[in-house]
């Protein structure tokens, strides 16, 4: 699967962008023509230009999810097991990430960085609404978690508000 990739990567190269959409997390590939019950619940969307980088996020992220008590997990249920072994016992994800990384396309090294509205994420930017200072506070307390889960897996995170990626910080005129 990896050459696969590579093939396409080492002819788009500099050119090319992915998206990871971490939804609807079963127990096979997506061209599979069944439907089974999630594994996770849905995670987010990633987005990268290192192709190992985004799965290797995303793959940590699948486990460091709860499995679903639904699912077809035989084990790795708990936080920070392996969701993918737990389903198929000989699967080696990590064999891919490695890989892909020796043939130079990217490397295992990502940086988190979630996007919010800055109503969101400034308190002074949240007013009156109650709705925006409730994500305010919510989302201080989800930064914490996730800033100190990152900092144990050697990971970078931050936040950037939608003003910062599209408008650079400037005001748009």
């Amino acid at each position: 699967m990896t050459e696969y990739a590579y093939g396409l990567w080492n002819k788009h190269k500099g050119k090319i962008g992915f998206f990871n959409f971490a939804v609807n997390i079963t127990p096979e590939c997506d061209c599979f023509n069944v439907s089974e019950p999630l594994i996770v619940q849905d995670i987010g969307v990633f987005a990268s230009n290192d192709p190992v980088a985004i799965d290797k996020a995303c793959y940590d992220a699948v486990n460091k999810q709860e499995g679903l008590p639904t699912s077809r997990l035989k084990t790795g249920f708990k936080p920070g097991e392996d969701k993918f072994t737990g389903l198929h016992e000989y699967t080696k994800g990590n064999i891919q990430f490695e890989y892909g990384e020796e043939l130079g396309m990217g490397t295992q090294a990502y940086e988190i960085v979630e996007v919010k509205p800055s109503n969101h994420t400034l308190r002074e930017k949240a007013g009156k609404s109650r709705y925006n200072q409730e994500q305010y506070i919510k989302n201080l307390a989800k930064w914490e978690a996730a800033g100190k889960w990152c900092k144990q897996q050697g990971i970078r995170f931050r936040v950037v508000t939608e003003d910062e990626i599209f408008h650079k910080g400037n005001k748009r005129r």
